[in-house]
């Protein structure tokens, strides 16, 4: 949680803000500084990829897989990054941060294809399956 936390406040950093809102944040966005815009979208993703099941840290939701994680956290993750996305939709950097979501979203999808097809156990089947579909929604 603290890597998000802190690239939260590098986000807002690099828009100087001298506020967390997202309005506020969002407004100035535009004129942030691109690299500095970013490391916060790449920090941000590694955070919540894995509350998302994406794939640089799809493990964990694999083996710690119950129902609070797959229906709570799972969508809380995707409005989370949702949010940042829209955010970032107006600034010079919005088509490397779409490429990103492209390249992270086919890699989860083939992971989770190809674990999936290997398993047996019902519990991982299911949590593929998430993988897989986060795959889909990223891209």
């Amino acid at each position: 949680m603290k890597r998000i936390y802190r690239s939260i406040l590098l986000l807002a950093a690099a828009t100087k803000c001298e506020t967390l809102s997202y309005e506020a944040v969002a407004e100035a966005a535009s004129s942030g500084n691109p690299l500095y815009l970013k490391t916060a979208f790449l920090l941000i993703l590694s955070g919540y990829s894995c509350k998302l099941e994406l794939f640089p840290l799809y493990t964990v939701g694999i083996d710690a897989n119950f129902a609070l994680i797959s229906t709570g956290l799972v969508n809380a993750g995707f409005l989370a990054l949702l949010r940042v996305y829209k955010l970032l939709a107006g600034t010079e950097v919005f088509p490397w941060v779409r490429s990103v979501l492209l390249i992270v979203g086919i890699l989860s999808l083939g992971v989770g294809a190809l674990f999936l097809r290997r398993t047996n156990n019902y519990k991982r089947f299911l949590s593929y399956s998430t993988v897989e579909n986060m795959g889909i929604a990223a891209i």
